[in-house]
């Protein structure tokens, strides 16, 4: 049995009636007529526990829209964003994407849509309680980029503290690719997967949680061609907010090649891997142009010395010429 629900919809102000339609199994949807930019559609609030998946489209090729996840520790309590990201009028479907807590307990979410323009459009917006999701496992910042990404590949930044959360864009070349947050408590610990989201091209996507958490960004090539990439993941503007904690983690199949950890001043560079891989420096003036790449030798593990001349970037690197997967550390000290 269905029943039907009144949402929100917020338009310059004015609010107007909008039907939702809730499911049995405690999801919530709505279905807005066209409307113009400036609307927003919001889902009725729905209990989870395992977190939330967000879904929906606006008409095609006609508007952008921005949607957003938000959560209260009690119903109808105050709500606080924990997702938010654009889709544009090419890229007019949201793909379901995955909100879980980083902290055991019951959540109220609720999904909503803004249309952003320039055209109006019509809305669907579903947001459904997640049951039992197979999330990554995969193994444990600013910028990373890759060459070459074997399928099955994944590859984790290093750890960035906030207490307002991360954002993240990029893409993986011609291959859609999963998009993993994860978040702890403390630098060292363990962390979980509070979003996911498959995607050849993600927009900028925000994330967060309230309090202070551990945030890194994991990306796993799904597809069974390599591809290349370039991602970044930053900190929300905060005196709390601190990067570059703790290494890169990476699965890298036969091939694979990543660059990760950067900086302009003395550093050891440090690395560990299960076969022998190939370290690598790759040296960039200010201005971002390529200058050199200096080779760190092949070895099972990395501890040397780096000192940038005057207006030089280092970025460490990491190229897998083994015959079967590496696992491995990369990180600047």
């Amino acid at each position: 049995m269905r029943r039907k629900s009144v949402l929100r919809l917020a338009a310059g102000g004015l609010c107007l009636g909008v039907v939702a339609v809730l499911g049995l199994s405690g999801a919530a949807a709505a279905a807005a007529p066209t409307v113009p930019p400036g609307t927003t559609v919001c889902t009725s609030q729905i209990s989870a526990g395992a977190g939330v998946t967000l879904s929906g489209s606006v008409t095609r090729n006609t508007s952008g829209a921005l949607w957003k996840v938000t959560v209260a520790s009690t119903p109808g309590g105050v709500e606080t964003e924990v997702l938010r990201t654009p889709t544009g009028p090419v890229t007019f479907r949201l793909p379901p994407t995955h909100v879980t807590p980083p902290v055991p307990g019951t959540y109220h979410f609720r999904g909503c849509v803004t249309v952003t323009g320039p055209l109006a459009t019509t809305v669907q917006i579903q947001l459904t309680p997640i049951t039992a999701l197979a999330l990554s496992g995969a193994i444990a910042a600013q910028a990373v980029t890759t060459s070459n990404l074997p399928p099955g590949s994944v590859i984790c930044t290093d750890k960035i503290r906030s207490d307002r959360g991360t954002a993240f864009y990029g893409f993986v070349r011609s291959a859609s690719a999963l998009w993993t947050v994860r978040a702890g408590s403390t630098a060292d610990g363990t962390d979980s997967p509070i979003l996911q989201l498959t995607s050849a091209e993600p927009s900028t996507t925000y994330t967060s949680w309230p309090g202070t958490f551990y945030y890194r960004l994991c990306v796993t090539q799904t597809q069974p061609a390599s591809a290349a990439g370039r991602w970044h993941h930053f900190a929300q503007p905060s005196a709390d907010a601190a990067a570059g904690i703790g290494p890169y983690t990476a699965t890298l199949g036969s091939g694979g090649y990543f660059c990760g950890p950067s900086t302009s001043s003395s550093a050891r560079i440090l690395g560990t891997s299960s076969v022998p891989v190939r370290w690598t420096v790759d040296v960039e003036n200010g201005d971002g142009d390529f200058l050199r790449t200096v080779d760190l030798g092949t070895s099972t593990s990395l501890d040397q010395l780096l000192t940038p001349a005057d207006n030089e970037y280092f970025n460490a690197c990491v190229r897998n010429t083994a015959t079967s997967p590496a696992t491995l550390a990369l990180d600047l000290t």
